[in-house]
């Protein structure tokens, strides 16, 4: 039945999106999408509920990608105090359910983008049938692997964002002392990711000579703190953001 919803999640450490999906010619069809805080919420039980209280809609099917390992069924997310399980939902709500890697559903998407949605960062034309990597910094570092095997992709999810941070100069070496001070171990996800961002700029701070001025401590009080060093930086309106990005 084409004309059937399919419930979708995206659940990462700072914020989880919902939608309803139809089937498309060529791939699936955003019909509502809502996109609620994950953090201070007991689960992510009572977000579906949130989004059904607005969306009040028969489906059968859900799935849901989780920013973990997903093992049995279960998944005890990275970087939030949530335990999720197939089971536990397909109790509470009577749906065909399935959890899967967030990682692994964003590399599922891959084969699916337009060219116009590609854009390149360098002239090497691909190989068709070629193994791809994927790399996805955001509240942590999210990494996949696509292999081609008879005549289609098939994704690996990986954990590879928490393996050891390997500095390779003397810049690095400073940065990954810090780092080992404040969280004993220091993986890449440390570094490379949005946190990581406010890692850096908290290091630059303490031990170089930029101030950070008051319009930028304000903006990282009231906005995300990574946001604000973002846009500062991109804009060139502070030398110490446009360090941190660099």
């Amino acid at each position: 039945n084409k004309d059937r919803l399919i419930l979708a999640g995206d659940i990462g450490g700072t914020k989880t999106n919902l939608a309803f999906y139809s089937h498309g010619k060529t791939r699936p069809v955003a019909q509502v999408i809502e996109s609620y805080s994950s953090r201070g919420v007991l689960g992510l039980e009572s977000i579906v509920e949130q989004f059904f209280e607005k969306h009040p809609s028969p489906i059968n099917e859900a799935c849901f990608a989780i920013a973990g390992p997903v093992i049995d069924g279960r998944c005890k997310t990275t970087n939030l105090p949530w335990d999720v399980s197939e089971r536990r939902i397909k109790r509470r709500f009577g749906w065909n359910i399935r959890l899967i890697n967030d990682l692994a559903a964003t590399a599922l998407g891959i084969p699916l983008l337009y060219s116009r949605e590609l854009y390149p960062l360098n002239r090497v034309r691909p190989l068709k049938g070629g193994n791809i990597a994927l790399v996805a910094p955001g509240t942590g570092l999210g990494t996949s692997v696509l292999i081609w095997h008879d005549g289609k992709y098939i994704p690996i999810p990986s954990e590879g964002g928490h393996v050891d941070f390997a500095p390779t100069d003397e810049a690095q070496v400073l940065l990954w002392g810090y780092m080992y001070e404040h969280y004993g171990h220091v993986s890449i996800e440390r570094i490379v990711s949005g946190p990581g961002l406010l890692n850096i700029f908290s290091y630059l701070k303490e031990t170089g000579r930029d101030q950070v001025p008051r319009w930028l401590a304000r903006d990282m009080e009231r906005m995300d703190p990574t946001r604000a060093i973002t846009e500062a930086a991109i804009q060139k309106k502070d030398p110490l953001c446009v360090k941190v990005l660099s």
